[in-house]
């Protein structure tokens, strides 16, 4: 009939009519949307500089002694089984290997200069090549002018890949 006004159906009493198209309205609570998605930012923002702060190492950083000038393998670095040790010192200091707490035997020990030591594993040797994993290497020096009652010892770690 003309002038018949028809009603159109209402979305769970709300008191709104519902959307012909079958579409759902707009975001009801804009405000507690853009709460969510700010804070989820925060959180995700602390994670992120949290992960690129933190320290995987076991060991804080050690500087090395004025008196080690080179060490090879570097410390916390990677090597082969077969790769040697190498510590320079400084000019007027001697001193002697261990890895892993033994001592390398001083015959094994090559001295390129007093101040020049070197270990490589191979067959006959203390070690005959280094098994994976980590090692503590350390070097013992003093001067040689005052013998090892002056000795001082530096220790650093290496890691053996497999």
């Amino acid at each position: 009939m003309p002038g018949d006004v028809t009603a159109l159906p209402r979305v769970g009493g709300s008191g709104r009519p519902a959307d012909p198209r079958g579409r759902r309205g707009a975001i009801r609570h804009p405000g507690r949307v853009a709460v969510v998605v700010v804070g989820i930012l925060a959180v995700v923002n602390l994670l992120a500089y949290a992960g690129l702060r933190s320290d995987t190492g076991s060991d804080p950083a050690r500087p090395v002694p004025q008196a080690v000038r080179r060490l090879q393998p570097a410390p916390d670095s990677l090597v082969t089984p077969q790769d040697g040790i190498q510590v320079t010192l400084a000019d007027g200091m001697t001193g002697v290997l261990a890895v892993d707490g033994r001592p390398v035997p001083e015959d094994q020990i090559t001295f390129t200069g007093p101040s020049d030591l070197s270990f490589r594993p191979g067959p006959g040797r203390e070690w005959a090549r280094w098994s994976a994993g980590l090692h503590h290497a350390a070097v013992t020096y003093w001067p040689e002018t005052e013998g090892r009652s002056h000795a001082r010892t530096f220790t650093w770690t290496f890691r053996v890949g497999a």
